[in-house]
């Protein structure tokens, strides 16, 4: 997560990170993405925010699974945990994971009620508890940070959100969305 090691170039900061996929589907932005960029660092030395590292794992799971990585993330996420209305699809249509899902108020308290439950809700393991803690732990502390948003300049990355603040083993406490 930002630690792919490629150059961003301008790509970088949150401006950027937010703005909506101008490609049709993730082979196209991975492959585009991976011909035109120069690799600085290797996979994990460097922090720098980007949108790439979502989309190459997103396609990454496309590839394996052989399914669109919207239909992976309803089949073995949102629908497993009762997310009847959450999709990854944006307003255009397109398929756009590092733009976040699209959910309803419902669905989201889903969705913290299972991490608050260490990975089950309704009586179903969706994350085991070893992911459970991964996400909530700080992510690359000794990655040389290339770009990073200031509003987050002080604190520390976790798997898609970043760190307020954290106990004496790493593991965040508070956390801030972005």
């Amino acid at each position: 997560s930002h630690t792919t090691g490629l150059d961003v170039g301008k790509e970088g900061g949150v401006g950027k990170i937010l703005n909506k996929s101008s490609f049709d589907n993730l082979t196209d932005e991975v492959d585009t993405y991976i011909t035109k960029r120069d690799i600085m660092a290797n996979p994990g030395e460097v922090f720098a925010y980007n949108r790439i590292g979502t989309a190459i794992a997103a396609r990454t799971a496309e590839a394996v699974t052989k399914k669109t990585f919207d239909r992976l993330a309803l089949e073995k996420l949102f629908r497993t945990a009762g997310m009847r209305q959450t999709l990854f699809n944006s307003d255009n249509g397109k398929v756009d994971p590092t733009a976040g899902a699209l959910t309803t108020g419902t669905d989201c308290m889903m969705f913290l009620q299972m991490l608050l439950n260490k990975g089950t809700i309704n009586n179903k393991k969706i994350l085991s508890e070893a992911a459970i803690a991964e996400l909530r732990k700080a992510q690359f502390t000794d990655a040389r940070i290339v770009s990073k948003p200031d509003m987050y300049k002080d604190l520390d990355y976790c798997l898609t959100t970043w760190v307020e603040e954290k106990d004496d083993a790493g593991n965040a406490l508070v956390l801030r969305q972005g």
